[in-house]
Parts: structure tokens; C-alpha cells; sequence
């Protein structure tokens, strides 16, 4: 649901269902973050992007594969080359090699 809404560009959305899993005290996992990184990404949200990085790292969600391309991808487009590097490294640190992604 919230990649649709996503992919629809409907953030307003987005963010209901969000909200309804918070009341629910459910925590969003690696796949919903996947697609909140990429919708935001896919629209020009890079700063959002950026805080959805944050949000995962304080919810302990542990990203995958998918989850360093897809923000090597946005970080590229959105002018942040200088933390692909970081990324890289943050990547390694999870065992994830950089041509993994």
C-alpha cells in the first residue's frame, strides 16, 4: 500500500498509513523503507531521503542490498556524491560488497 501511494505520488497518503502503524505500534521493516527511500528519491525528496536514512538507523531496521543501491542511486542524483563513499564503507561494515550494489 504505501509503495503504491508512493509510486503514485500520493505522500499525504503515505504518510496516514504510516501514522496508522505507529498507533499500531508497528515498525516499519527494511522492505517499507526500501520504498519510502525510493518514492522520496524518485520525486527530488533527497533531503527526505537523507532523514529516512536516520529514521532506519534509530529504529535499528538493518538495511540490505537494495537498500545501499537504491540511496547510492538517489544520492548520486541528488548532488550527495560525497557520501556515496560513506556509504560504501557503511555497506562493507554490514558485509555487503560495494558490487553487491
Amino acid at each position: 500500500l504505501i509503495n503504491c501511494y508512493g509510486k503514485a505520488e500520493r505522500f499525504e497518503e503515505v504518510n496516514e498509513v504510516l501514522q496508522q502503524m505507529k498507533e499500531a505500534k508497528i515498525i516499519p521493516d527494511t522492505i517499507i523503507m526500501n520504498s519510502l527511500i525510493d518514492n522520496y528519491g524518485r520525486v527530488g525528496g533527497f533531503q527526505k531521503v537523507e532523514e529516512l536514512i536516520e529514521h532506519m538507523r534509530r529504529l535499528n531496521v538493518k538495511p540490505d542490498h537494495v537498500t545501499y543501491k537504491t540511496i547510492k542511486h538517489h544520492r548520486k542524483e541528488g548532488g550527495y556524491s560525497t557520501k556515496v563513499e560513506e556509504l560504501i564503507r557503511e555497506a562493507q561494515d554490514h558485509n555487503i560488497k560495494f558490487y553487491d550494489f
